[in-house]
């Protein structure tokens, strides 16, 4: 049954920079919609092949499929490239794509590239209502006077505000945003994905275990992540080092799943710790091969000196895992309950995350009881809240049209 002032359908067009693993489960639910007609605009398709990542510093590819079930095309480029940044590639045919259709709405992700900054310029022009979505937060550096400057104008001028978080609110706000313009659309993974029956997470963990010589009754701690400063993993490390010295060291565990230029700086760190019978260095793990380690861990820590969400966190969640985030991870607000199903501690404070971690260590049974409210609180985090936002922002805009 439609609501009031609601139309029977919607035409959406969608502008982001290349196909993304955590958003395609979103696209296609939206396709699948029959009150939207959908489709989406890339910029690059460098993500849909084998393509180098300075921050991981290797190629990678990823192993679920990014086009699968939804309307889409790439913008053709003037000059062939792989590479992705704020000019790269050049592309044309954007005035053309907002003006095939008759659409009731543009929405546009994120404006790190100069092509969805064109999308909002034509948007405007053609007075098609833009829907803007991001994942910033104040949390970040201060920007300059002419971004700062931009996104007051690109908040006045959006129609809706599709919010992820509570502090991705708090930022549009600050930035002169009114509360008729913000739709929910929260941050998700696909839960379902990183869950597993009881009988495979007994084999998964029988299998893993054995194959870096764990002890099956260890507690398993699990970094998920690139290998940078601003991931902060060597602080993660050295809170660790002093765990064990308080800890029988084969009942506990740390895994390290990624890879980049941090490697040696870890990799030397735990030489000199002598911790190598007690820390894995996994690399990289795509999608697949990562939701297990999540199935096997007790712990995720993601200790970020700077984070605007964090949606490994959503992931160790959905496969029932306790979180220690710092108080700079944008999700932790809203995912991270203290006491509940995890701890905050201050960014760049080796003594607040070692103490936590201490207190986490030390209660076996309560870590369990966190990992089990960790499923249930992300639950309520998922793509159906995000099609629920955007329909209420369609509508919303629907009816501000028919009482013009």
């Amino acid at each position: 049954m439609l609501k009031e002032n609601s139309r029977r359908s919607y035409k959406l067009a969608y502008f982001v920079t290349h196909p993304i693993p955590y958003q395609a489960p979103l696209l296609r639910k939206i396709a699948n919609k029959d009150s939207i007609d959908f489709k989406t605009f890339f910029i690059s398709d460098h993500s849909v092949r084998p393509y180098f990542d300075t921050d991981f510093n290797q190629f990678t590819k990823w192993d679920t499929p990014l086009l699968e079930g939804y309307d889409h095309i790439f913008f053709k480029k003037i000059f062939k490239t792989t590479k992705l940044g704020f000019f790269i590639p050049f592309v044309y045919g954007i005035s053309k794509a907002l003006k095939e259709e008759d659409w009731d709405a543009v929405w546009v992700h994120g404006y790190n590239h100069f092509a969805l900054v064109i999308v909002i310029f034509f948007a405007v022009l053609y007075k098609i209502p833009i829907f803007f979505r991001a994942e910033s937060t104040l949390l970040a550096t201060k920007t300059s006077l002419f971004k700062d400057m931009f996104i007051r104008q690109l908040v006045r001028l959006s129609s809706a505000l599709l919010y992820v978080s509570t502090l991705n609110k708090e930022y549009y706000l600050d930035y002169g945003a009114k509360e008729r313009q913000l739709f929910f659309t929260p941050y998700a993974v696909d839960n379902e994905f990183y869950k597993y029956t009881k009988e495979e997470k007994k084999k998964i963990s029988a299998r893993l275990t054995k194959e870096h010589d764990i002890d099956e009754e260890a507690t398993i701690i699990l970094f998920v992540g690139k290998f940078i400063d601003r991931k902060n993993p060597l602080i993660l490390l050295e809170a660790f080092h002093q765990l064990i010295n308080k800890q029988p060291r084969n009942k506990v565990v740390l895994m390290f799943a990624g890879t980049g230029p941090d490697l040696e700086l870890i990799e030397n760190k735990i030489k000199q710790d002598y911790l190598d019978s007690i820390v894995k260095i996994l690399g990289f793990k795509n999608e697949k091969e990562l939701r297990e380690y999540y199935t096997i861990a007790n712990l995720l820590i993601l200790p970020s000196k700077e984070e605007t969400f964090g949606l490994v966190i959503n992931e160790a969640m959905s496969a029932s895992t306790a979180i220690i985030a710092s108080d700079k991870v944008g999700s932790s607000k809203d995912l991270v309950i203290n006491g509940i199903n995890g701890f905050i501690f201050k960014s760049e404070n080796l003594e607040s995350l070692t103490a936590i971690l201490e207190k986490t260590m030390s209660d076996k049974e309560a870590l369990l009881n966190m990992a089990a409210k960790s499923e249930e609180i992300i639950k309520n985090w998922n793509y159906d809240k995000d099609l629920e936002g955007i329909i209420s922002a369609l509508d919303s805009n629907y009816k501000k049209t028919i009482n013009f």
